[in-house]
C-alpha cells in the first residue's frame, strides 16, 4: 500500500526539479543574452574593448561560466540519476 504513494511523490518531486532546472537554464539564457562580448565592447571606450576570445577566457578562468551548449543532455543523465 505504500509503495504508490511513494512512487506518485517520488515523481512529483522528479517535476519540481525538472521546473527548477528550465527556471536556472531560462535564467542562464538571459544572463547569456546580457553579458557578451558585443554589449561589453558597445559600452566602453576603444582602449578597453577587448577580443571575444579574451572575453570568454575570463569567464571561463574567473568565474567558470562557458557560453556553450554541453556535449551530452543534462535533463535525461538528471533524471537517470533521480
Amino acid at each position: 500500500m505504500e509503495a504508490l504513494p511513494a512512487l506518485v511523490d517520488s515523481v512529483r518531486a522528479i517535476q519540481t526539479k525538472l521546473v527548477e532546472l528550465r527556471t536556472i537554464r531560462e535564467e542562464f539564457s538571459d544572463m547569456k543574452a546580457i553579458i557578451n562580448n558585443q554589449n561589453y565592447n558597445l559600452k566602453v571606450d576603444d582602449d578597453l574593448k577587448v577580443k571575444k576570445s579574451y572575453f570568454r577566457h575570463v569567464f571561463n578562468a574567473k568565474y567558470n561560466l562557458s557560453f556553450g551548449t554541453p556535449p551530452t543532455p543534462t535533463l535525461p543523465t538528471f533524471v537517470q540519476l533521480v
